[in-house]
């Protein structure tokens, strides 16, 4: 039985605050995310079957970001889970798209060219209304949308929504209000006493296209073109694994940031997140926004 989701937001500490979560014995969560509201897992039903295999916790939960944005995977959860809770962290929506641009070249959803080009071909998809990797990235950033969208379903008593700033600045407060939320007592501790980043970005140019290359190796793009799954072949995966390693060794000792974002391109963000800002105010807490466009 499905208890909770962590919604999302994409790239906003979810992995961190999951770990957590996944640390009390209260809680389970499996590890990673839990695609089961998309195709094919969806169909196969195995969302019907989703508990703690021990029996052992009070409340079960899964993580999956992308599920925030997308009106379809909505539909199913609404319609299958009417008495779900849910959990929102919310980060700086450009910085976050920035941060996800990255992370899907890295995993092999998009082509490795330079963040300004691939951005603006983000933009252009974003515009023309595609359901879209590329477009997801500009899409995935518009909280107030979705989540008004949601609360049109679920009374908003059932959302804890947070920033990533507090999740990362207090670890404790953020696992005692996800318990409170989810009908638990209070007295959560996170596993380790700092908060572990967990999929850490990779900017500098040259391990980025390493990463593309050893995802491309390894895994293989499953029907419908959104998701990759790890190829049926042994040696292509086995060696792409062990080269993943190596980038990821390589990427940890290298203190590159993301390349600047172009006037232009920043100035189209502002507008469109602007505008989602002035709904995102309306549908969730003041203390989860720790941003403004409209100062």
């Amino acid at each position: 039985m499905i208890d909770f989701m962590i919604l999302g937001a994409q790239k906003a500490a979810t992995s961190t605050l999951q770990a957590a979560l996944s640390a009390d014995p209260d809680i389970y969560m499996p590890a990673g995310e839990s695609p089961l509201f998309e195709e094919p897992e969806y169909s196969a039903g195995y969302w019907r079957r989703f508990g703690d295999p021990t029996k052992k916790a009070e409340i079960c939960g899964l993580k999956r970001p992308d599920n925030l944005c997308d009106a379809d995977i909505r539909e199913r959860i609404v319609r299958d889970l009417p008495d779900a809770k849910f959990i929102v962290v919310l980060r700086e929506p450009i910085g976050r798209a920035v941060s996800a641009y990255y992370h899907l070249v890295r995993h092999a959803h998009l082509p490795p060219v330079e963040l300004n080009q691939g951005l603006n071909s983000s933009l252009a998809a974003f515009r023309r209304g595609e359901k879209s990797t590329s477009s997801n990235i500009i899409r995935y950033g518009c909280y107030g949308t979705a989540l008004q969208s949601w609360q049109q379903s679920y009374s908003s008593d059932r959302f804890l929504i947070l920033s990533q700033e507090a999740v990362r600045r207090d670890p404790i407060g953020a696992i005692n209000a996800c318990r409170t939320h989810l009908g638990l007592p209070a007295g959560g501790r996170p596993a380790n006493d700092e908060p572990q980043s967990r999929n850490v970005g990779i900017y500098h140019p040259q391990l980025l296209r390493a990463a593309w290359f050893v995802s491309r190796l390894k895994t293989e793009v499953m029907p419908g073109g959104l998701r990759r799954k790890a190829r049926e072949r042994f040696a292509p995966r086995v060696i792409g694994q062990v080269l993943g390693r190596g980038v990821d060794y390589l990427a940890a000792r290298t203190r590159q940031r993301a390349a600047p974002l172009c006037a232009e391109i920043r100035a189209e963000l502002t507008e469109i997140y602007s505008v989602d800002e002035a709904i995102l105010r309306q549908v969730a807490p003041p203390d989860a926004i720790d941003w403004s466009f409209s100062a």
